[in-house]
């Protein structure tokens, strides 16, 4: 009988290890490409699910009761959401009437956009853009944006350094919210 011991060798170890290094570091940027647009993908649910809040509010008529302070206190008839291009954030507030972003505003809350994405300048014609949800049925109007980024619809349009595509916040007149 022999006394061999069988072993692996110095130079079968440091093939190996130096495969597993090049698969580690093929592997790494991927992922972290995969991560990126995960949280565009994240940053994109968040905006659909804030927006959907806010049409609620407007569907239970929360604040329909208050004045709006123009030059006649008219009455609360829209929730609006105000985008401006580059931001990491939006604003919520209540309007009386529809007609642009510059309109007498009350219950101003700023929410943030997730995931270190951004409102890209294609969205908005012109900066800021609106869109107005009306209380008596939950229609959505738009103010400064751009036609035609969802299939005919419109909608807001997200961007994060390092991922690989935009992702889309779509919604119609009739307040049908939902991405591409």
């Amino acid at each position: 009988m022999s006394n061999t011991t069988r072993a692996f060798t110095l130079i079968e170890l440091m093939v190996v290890v130096v495969i597993m290094s090049v698969l580690t570091l093929s592997i790494v940027p991927s992922f972290s490409s995969y991560l990126k647009n995960q949280n565009l993908k994240q940053a994109q649910e968040n905006l659909k699910s804030d927006l959907r809040s806010i049409q609620n509010k407007a569907l239970t008529g929360t604040s329909s009761d208050q004045l709006v302070p123009l030059t006649t206190g008219d009455p609360a008839r829209y929730w609006g959401v105000q985008f401006t291009n580059g931001a990491t954030g939006f604003d919520t507030f209540v309007s009386a009437a529809q007609t642009d972003c510059n309109v007498a505003k009350i219950n101003t809350t700023n929410l943030k956009i997730t995931g270190g994405a951004t409102v890209t300048s294609a969205t908005c014609a012109t900066s800021p853009c609106c869109l107005f949800m009306d209380m008596s049925d939950g229609d959505i109007t738009a103010s400064g944006m751009a036609q035609s980024i969802c299939g005919g619809d419109q909608g807001i349009t997200l961007t994060a350094p390092g991922a690989a595509t935009p992702k889309h916040v779509c919604f119609n007149s009739h307040g049908l919210i939902y991405g591409d």
